[in-house]
């Protein structure tokens, strides 16, 4: 493998202690193990510490510098990556940890289950994905928070409105947004859940992924004719009085 791979053992991996000099990784739930020995603790500290943001080469760098056998080290994390036990991040990955601890957390738990059975990572694609949000409204906003938090490289918001004191919802606009622009509002409530975020309104010709149409009449937007004839999947998530409507959703075939 690569020096350039980030390795990472899945922090709810197992690891055992099954003698005075060997630890199991893995193998509890059905899955495959692998039983490495001699182990001595810096061998557990080393796999405790796979957590995808170094490089293979960095981790080797380490492994000598606390005793351990690099290439000893190299044959261990092939093993592990043969069993699925060990998987490998591409850099671009890690963006999400950047924005502080929570966003590392949820980024490691995350990544292990965003992977498809052959290896890819569906983040990427995720992370390619631009979503159109019709309408900061108190469902817009949340929504268009909780696509980006969720990895989604480019969300959108559209609304030419100015923000009161009844939009603002949990996820969404506050009670300081009143007054503002209900775009730049929104704008702002979705770099709080992810900084990296791309906000820029799409260029002209673009065809998003995803229109989510947030405004009260979103199943009878004067939208929907267009984004059907075009071609673009969209979805109506609206709140009528007390009422939620979800739904339709549309795909092209």
């Amino acid at each position: 493998m690569s020096d350039t791979a980030h390795p990472l053992l899945p922090p709810g991996t197992p690891l055992l202690r099954r003698a005075t000099d060997a630890v199991q990784v893995g193998g509890v739930d059905g899955g495959d193990g692998v039983l490495v020995g001699p182990a001595p603790g810096a061998v557990t500290e080393l796999l405790r510490g796979l957590d995808g943001r170094r490089t293979q080469g960095a981790v080797l760098a380490d492994a000598a510098g606390a005793g351990l056998e690099p290439r000893s080290v190299a044959a261990l994390l092939d093993h592990l990556r043969v069993t699925g036990a060990l998987v490998d991040l591409d850099a671009a990955d890690l963006l999400a940890a950047d924005a502080g601890p929570a966003a590392a957390a949820r980024t490691a738990a995350e990544v292990p289950a965003a992977r498809d059975p052959d290896g890819a990572v569906r983040w990427h694609a995720r992370r390619r994905a631009c979503v159109v949000v019709e309408g900061a409204t108190r469902v817009g906003v949340p929504v268009a928070t909780l696509l980006a938090a969720s990895g989604v490289g480019r969300v959108s918001v559209r609304d030419e409105g100015v923000a009161t004191a009844g939009d603002t919802v949990a996820g969404g606009l506050t009670a300081a947004d009143e007054g503002r622009p209900r775009t730049l509002a929104a704008a702002d409530a979705v770099r709080r859940a992810s900084p990296l975020t791309d906000l820029r309104p799409l260029p002209p010709g673009t065809t998003p992924d995803l229109v989510v149409l947030a405004r009260p009449w979103g199943a009878s937007d004067p939208l929907l004719a267009g984004l059907h004839d075009a071609g673009v999947t969209h979805l109506v998530a609206a709140v009528r009085g007390d009422t939620g409507v979800v739904g339709p959703w549309w795909c092209p075939a």
